[in-house]
């Protein structure tokens, strides 16, 4: 009998130390998410590439407009915070806080991903964005209610310090 309990005491030891570390390397993976502060009605093109990237896609409608298309990635952030709190709850609990901080990390780490369309004017500026996800639809409303020339005239002032 005590060969068997010493085999799983053995066996939830190993399997502990296995699961450890595993929450701290989930939370320090991921991507950033992208910048959408500026996108808003009135913003350069090249001010939008600049902050977001090159677009996924890019075409010229047949009046000559811009309309570029973009992929935003949402969740899967990395965080050094979360990761410090794993390692210590680690620590302090012998490898036990893993059988929850592994799921939790899991679901922290599910992305979503949405296309954004961009359209351009003819000064190549914004001139509307359209989204199929309907989150990310009401935030790119509220961004062009609240958004007004003057915060434009920030956003060239930094472009111009650069």
């Amino acid at each position: 009998m005590k060969n068997h309990n010493a085999l799983f005491c053995l066996v939830l030891l190993l399997f502990i130390l296995l699961l450890s570390g595993c929450s701290v390397g989930m939370a320090l993976s991921g991507k950033e998410e992208m910048n959408t502060s500026i996108l808003y009605p009135g913003v350069p093109r090249q001010a939008v590439i600049s902050r977001l990237g090159e677009p996924l896609s890019s075409n010229i409608d047949e009046e000559g407009h811009y309309i570029d298309a973009y992929n935003l990635v949402r969740g899967n952030e990395p965080s050094s915070t979360r990761a410090v709190v794993h390692g210590t709850l680690d620590v302090f609990t012998l490898g036990l806080w893993e059988l929850m901080a592994t799921p939790i990390e899991v679901v922290e780490g599910i992305e979503t991903k949405s296309e954004i369309v961009i359209y351009y004017d003819s000064e190549e500026r914004i001139k509307r964005i359209r989204s199929m996800d309907p989150r990310l639809s009401e935030e790119i409303e509220l961004m062009e209610v609240n958004n007004d020339d003057d915060m434009y005239g920030d956003l060239q002032k930094d472009d111009q310090s650069k």
